[in-house]
């Protein structure tokens, strides 16, 4: 398919090989996997993805603009199966590899989710998948999947979907006008909207930014500008280039050692590694000079050709990995992984890359290569299926040999109620003796959805500042309680209502997910979240409304808060503690705050689905900040006459919490119970809260 351009400027200049282009992709994927692999003075290593960014918009769209103006036409089913060529078999072959690995070596529940992910991945829709993962409060504490580098791939193809098309519009509508002004508008426009929106999102909604297209567009629009402008760029001044040459390495230095996971990131401050690699291109149009000579070196040029294969192999396997090496790996084992991630590198590139690129059979010449593209869908799509069906073969083979050992009680009179500490001791028991999971677990099938949110929705999300008043327990009830927290209120809720329908009171929950109830200043995934002082606010209203009779302060996310500066946390802590617990007990005669539980550094399905897993590789222990977090808030609640109410000891024994107790798995993720268990321990929860003279 192709137009007639029209245009009276000459063609632009074909687009040749430059040792330097490979030289900056060689520097761009050694930031990103030293980065990725924890190297300590790299931390900012991410940018190399925009460095990608900026050389890919150049190649792409020098070879579309030399052939829109050489000729005329945009023949866009060749260029879409040039795409298919470079990018898709070696993709394929990681994503199938990723899927069957996964299937045979990793939990049920993590090979679902890889299973999802290399299907988004595939369909080169990563970006949105993962932006939505990572904007979903409940979604927080999901694994990192080990084909989330995919979201960059997603971010060009779909760059390209549009650009290609564009050019074949402009080359119709433009050209009596002068078409090269007409991309250049447009292309100006696209850059300055980009840039624009990538400010203004980057501060509100990081994870959203990070991923998007339309936050990293002028990224790839500053190559495509540089392609524009072929026939400037090899008249700029020597002088001029060298200068060009060093602020390039000195802006990609300076970003990949001073940025780091806490930097807002891309808004402006993409801006030194974009314009930095920008530089690099323009500095080296004429001939490498002065810094860029290094980027012409042999080794460099290989890792520039191999970079391609290294991008998409290092983070499986720096992921999958931490099965044999843990999350802390050591120096040497970091150079063992990256030594595997060299090889599969190397052998993807000569045995599948550059084969299939280079193969001029009449199977994948000219637009017949399009046909690649249905077949790498077909063949990821299978792998998945077959994924999701072995593992959960296995762990349903697992289930009924676990399930034809469980003996089963007499029938008769149901059993007395066993105190929660002695569950807890038989479950530690087990774990002591390297027991196998007692299977069957009364929750673990339906464990995604046994939290309190799914079966309570008047809450506050991310960006409300208030919610539906629904009230639990007995809701005719002249007594009333109010619950005011986060997602570690909302927790509490289901026991809450029980004991309220039980003892006669009417419960009102007022929860904001990510908002603790303490005046402390807390952010949403790293960003300002203003909407966290004006729920507190429409709180206090609504409790001044109510005037209950007893306020259950419940929080978690000490996590989540970091102290100003000249400040410490504990100062911050219980400042912010003292302040809510004096506003309350203005409020209402009686306040009772509770205490924090751990978070678990595992997900609990993971690890039960696990093939090696027993109790004891399910065990977690009490973390020191949810032991310091919780003894400032003691003192700072009872110096205003709050009651502490401590329920560590309905999760965790001497500082040890298994996470299976009775058959019931305690933790629905790593930071929330389980509303099964929460239900399971309503009576001990009632005499620690001791409201209204529980009942024994």
């Amino acid at each position: 398919m192709g137009l007639v351009a029209g245009a009276s400027s000459p063609p632009l200049p074909r687009l040749s090989p430059r040792a330097d282009v490979q030289g900056l992709r060689a520097l761009a994927v050694a930031m990103v996997i030293f980065d990725h692999a924890a190297v300590p003075w790299l931390r900012g290593g991410f940018v190399g993805v925009d460095v990608f960014f900026v050389v890919s918009g150049f190649l792409i769209s020098a070879l579309l603009l030399h052939e829109v103006t050489a000729t005329g036409r945009v023949r866009i089913g060749h260029f879409y199966a040039r795409r298919a060529r470079r990018i898709l078999p070696a993709a394929t072959v990681v994503l199938v590899a990723t899927s069957v690995f996964a299937a045979l070596e990793l939990s049920t529940t993590k090979v679902v989710e890889i299973v999802q992910d290399v299907r988004w991945a595939a369909f080169f829709a990563a970006n949105v998948h993962f932006a939505r993962l990572g904007t979903d409060y409940f979604e927080q504490d999901r694994a990192v999947s080990p084909v989330q580098h995919f979201w960059s791939l997603a971010v060009e193809e779909q760059f390209y979907l549009v650009w290609p098309v564009l050019l074949l519009v402009v080359a119709l509508v433009g050209a009596a006008r002068g078409m090269l002004r007409v991309v250049t508008v447009l292309l100006c426009g696209t850059w300055l909207l980009s840039l624009i929106w990538s400010v203004v999102l980057t501060p509100r909604s990081p994870t959203a930014s990070y991923f998007s297209s339309a936050t990293r567009a002028w990224e790839l629009a500053t190559g495509a500008l540089l392609a524009l402008a072929g026939h400037l760029l090899p008249r700029i001044p020597r002088l001029v280039r060298h200068v060009l040459s060093a602020l390039g390495f000195v802006g990609l230095v300076v970003a990949a050692v001073s940025y780091d996971s806490s930097t807002p990131f891309p808004g402006w401050r993409a801006l030194l590694p974009v314009l930095g690699a920008a530089a690099l291109l323009a500095a080296g149009a004429a001939g490498e000079v002065g810094a860029g000579r290094l980027l012409t070196l042999s080794p460099l040029r290989y890792v520039g050709d191999i970079s391609y294969s290294l991008y998409l192999w290092h983070w499986p396997v720096l992921v999958l990995g931490a099965k044999y090496v843990g999350d802390s790996r050591s120096t040497m084992e970091t150079v063992v992984m990256l030594s595997v991630v060299l090889a599969l590198s190397v052998c993807s590139y000569h045995l599948v890359e550059n084969p299939v690129r280079r193969w001029r059979g009449p199977i994948l010449s000219g637009r017949r290569a399009l046909g690649m593209w249905p077949v790498a869908l077909t063949s990821v799509v299978l792998a998945t299926v077959w994924a999701g069906a072995h593992a959960t073969k296995v762990f349903q083979e697992r289930l009924a040999g676990a399930s034809s050992a469980v003996t089963r009680a007499p029938a008769g009179a149901p059993p007395r109620p066993v105190p929660i500490a002695r569950r807890l001791a038989n479950a530690s028991r087990l774990v002591d003796s390297n027991a196998p999971i007692p299977f069957p677990l009364q929750n673990l099938d339906g464990l995604k959805k046994d939290v309190w949110q799914f079966h309570f929705t008047c809450y506050s999300s991310w960006k409300d500042v208030g919610h539906k008043i629904c009230a639990l327990g007995d809701p005719n009830a002249k007594r009333t309680v109010v619950l005011y927290g986060n997602s570690h209120a909302g927790m509490w809720a289901s026991s809450l209502g029980a004991l309220g329908r039980r003892d006669g009171y009417r419960v009102i929950p007022l929860v904001k997910v990510g908002c603790s109830p303490f005046n402390v200043e807390q952010k949403n995934q790293g960003a300002p979240y203003p909407e966290c002082p004006a729920f507190r606010r429409w709180a206090l209203r609504r409790i001044d409304e109510l005037r209950p009779d007893v306020v259950v302060l419940a929080h978690g996310g000490q996590f989540t808060v970091q102290p100003p500066p000249g400040q410490s946390f504990g100062e911050m802590w219980t400042k912010g503690v003292s302040s809510a617990v004096r506003h309350m007990r203005r409020l209402t005669p009686e306040v009772k705050v509770i205490s924090d539980i751990t978070n678990l550094d595992f997900s609990p399905d993971d690890c039960i689905t696990d093939p090696d897993s027993t109790m004891s590789s399910c065990l977690a222990r009490e973390q020191k900040i949810t032991q310091i977090g919780n003894s400032i808030t003691r003192r700072a609640s009872e110096r205003l006459g709050a009651d502490f109410v401590d329920v560590t000891g309905l999760v965790c024994l001497r500082r040890r919490c298994p996470i299976i107790v009775d058959h019931i798995v305690t933790y629905h993720d790593p930071g929330h119970l389980s509303e099964t268990w929460t239900n399971a321990i309503t009576d001990e929860f009632g005499h620690l809260l001791d409201l209204f003279a529980a009942r024994p």
